[in-house]
């Protein structure tokens, strides 16, 4: 496997040695630059070009959320894993619409915050099980306005774009989905570009929300599957 390049930002100098310390410990993990604000964050990405960017969402001088809004407009094959001590709504939908990957709470266990790193590689989006709790309650009960950026009527999907939200909702990666539809892996890249383009969602995360909200993912189902 592929070595994963990581960027760790974040301002507490404690915390940020800590992750630094654990990843060196990994195998397969190179820490590659660390950022004290998310200024120097953006910086960093352009000038060692790392596959990941673990990044504390408070943060002084533009702090995580503008600087992965930053880093996924500028260098898109970044991944940028967001996390924070805090479960509040408006920034985890902030970074989310920010094109965030994942979203985890600090209190993560060391082992748990290593499997997130390779499921994002993976194309997967984790999440904290509190914070995915909320994703979806906000897509399944509060109505959808215009700034939410998604369509107010479901756009025509056609029965393999909703095949492939099904999919996507079991967590599955693009390698995955193309053995089971026995299609190229790049033919599942192109109907994830445009079933983004389509719904007006940002990453994953917020397409598996969209389907359920549509009605296209039965939940129940996807909860015994996973």
């Amino acid at each position: 496997m592929k070595t994963i390049r990581v960027l760790v930002a974040d301002d507490h100098p404690l915390y940020r040695r800590g992750l630094v310390d654990l990843l060196e410990e990994v195998p397969g993990i190179e820490v590659v630059g660390e950022a004290t604000n998310g200024l120097q964050a953006v910086k960093l990405v352009e000038q060692v070009k790392p596959d990941l960017v673990l990044m504390d969402v408070v943060m002084p001088e533009g702090g995580g959320i503008l600087a992965t809004r930053r880093i996924c407009q500028d260098q898109p094959q970044v991944k940028v894993l967001m996390l924070t001590v805090s479960e509040g709504n408006e920034t985890l939908f902030e970074a989310l619409a920010a094109g965030a990957s994942g979203y985890l709470l600090k209190e993560i266990e060391p082992d748990d915050l290593i499997q997130a790193i390779e499921q994002v590689m993976r194309g997967q989006a984790p999440m904290s099980p509190a914070i995915a709790a909320k994703v979806l309650q906000r897509f399944r009960y509060e109505p959808l306005g215009e700034e939410d950026n998604l369509a107010e009527e479901p756009p025509p999907l056609t029965s393999r774009e909703v095949e492939i939200i099904g999919l996507l909702a079991q967590g599955l990666t693009n390698q995955e989905i193309a053995r089971r539809l026995v299609v190229a892996t790049t033919t599942i890249k192109t109907h994830i570009h445009n079933l983004l383009r389509k719904t007006r969602t940002h990453n994953r995360a917020e397409l598996v929300a969209w389907g359920m909200q549509a009605g296209l993912i039965d939940i129940s189902t996807q909860t015994k599957d996973s």
